[in-house]
């Protein structure tokens, strides 16, 4: 299959076109009283939806085949050990939850906390995970594996404490809605717009279909953390804000509500795990973050054994130590892992 730009272009603004008349009609099918009007609309929105449906599948296409040919065109050789792998020293307990939660598949929304110090990389364990449901971890076996899914990872969102809950509410909105390029002028009262109308009117989301995921970490620090408002905020993202149904061809999101102490142990650390928990079933708590230890990195040069240089030692790169944190850990796997595929190519 060949492509031409224009004709990509041509799709992008025809399922951007229909997805707005889509969604002007599905508003106007809320407010419509009379029965015959409703039926009207019904009719076109079946018409409608189909036809996106179907732009949306030979848009892909042709995104995929321009992806191809560009690849084949570059003379940069393939990574022998790609980026994401810095990602996987342990963290063993929270991957294994977090694969069982995307397996059962339970719900089209889910919601996980983080919790830990802050040199344990909250935001990295994020990636990692946008990186397991890609389908991309096992690369290093099988340097054909392609992802199975599209996965958008949004920018870091970062919830800062305000006494005012309805200001606090309008700024974690104005934040997600900026990530994803939605207008905030033009949406109306913000406190009335919901996860749904996000994925409708965001470009950024619209290529995506049921089999794909949105990633999304909120960023709470110690110092914006509040026992009784924290919560309550938390609380009316996910039952208020996340609460309406998504329709089945929306993608799947994960939003991460990650609390990051100052210390390791730190004075908030119990007031945080009681709220947590107090939060009903819908929140999913990963176990807490701690430290790595020296098996964690023999472990990781023994899986990637075949990648590295013949007879390289964790501690050829790390000082033998107690404990590691994993923001140290992290920069220097970046480096050995850029080290050796400069070395290969």
């Amino acid at each position: 299959m060949s492509y031409k730009q224009e004709e990509i272009d041509g799709l992008e603004r025809r399922c951007k076109m229909m997805q707005l008349k889509i969604s002007k009609l599905e508003e106007a099918l809320i407010l419509a009283i009379d029965a015959s009007a409703k039926f009207k609309i019904e009719h076109e929105l079946n018409e409608l939806k189909p036809k996106l449906a179907a732009a949306k599948r030979e848009l892909e296409d042709l995104l995929t085949t321009k992806s191809s040919v560009e690849k084949s065109s570059s003379k940069k050789p393939p990574a022998k050990l790609h980026d994401h792998h810095r990602l996987t020293c342990d963290r063993k307990e929270q991957d294994t939850q977090f694969k069982g939660i995307r397996l059962t598949q339970e719900h089209q929304v889910n919601f996980l906390y983080i919790y830990g110090f802050d040199r344990h990389e909250h935001e990295a364990l994020v990636e990692r995970f946008a990186y397991e449901l890609r389908g991309v971890m096992k690369d290093y076996l099988n340097p054909n594996l392609r992802a199975r899914c599209k996965v958008e990872q949004a920018e870091t969102i970062y919830l800062e404490l305000n006494d005012n809950i309805e200001a606090y509410k309008i700024e974690v909105l104005s934040q997600l809605f900026a990530v994803f390029g939605v207008d905030t002028h033009t949406c109306g009262p913000m406190l009335q717009r919901d996860l749904k109308y996000l994925w409708q009117h965001s470009a950024r989301l619209q290529s995506l279909q049921a089999q794909d995921y949105v990633c999304c970490y909120l960023m709470i620090p110690e110092m914006d953390w509040n026992k009784e408002i924290t919560p309550q905020v938390v609380t009316w993202f996910i039952d208020e804000f996340c609460g309406s149904t998504l329709p089945p061809e929306a993608p799947g999101f994960f939003f991460f509500l990650g609390i990051e102490f100052e210390e390791e142990d730190s004075e908030v650390k119990g007031e945080v795990k009681t709220a947590i928990r107090a939060g009903g079933s819908r929140v999913q708590i990963l176990p807490e973050l701690n430290s790595l230890g020296e098996k964690d990195l023999k472990q990781w040069f023994n899986r990637y054994k075949n990648q590295l240089p013949r007879r390289t030692k964790y501690t050829d790169y790390f000082k033998t130590e107690d404990s590691y944190y994993m923001d140290d850990v992290v920069v220097e796997l970046q480096r050995l892992i850029d080290t050796i595929n400069h070395t290969t190519s």
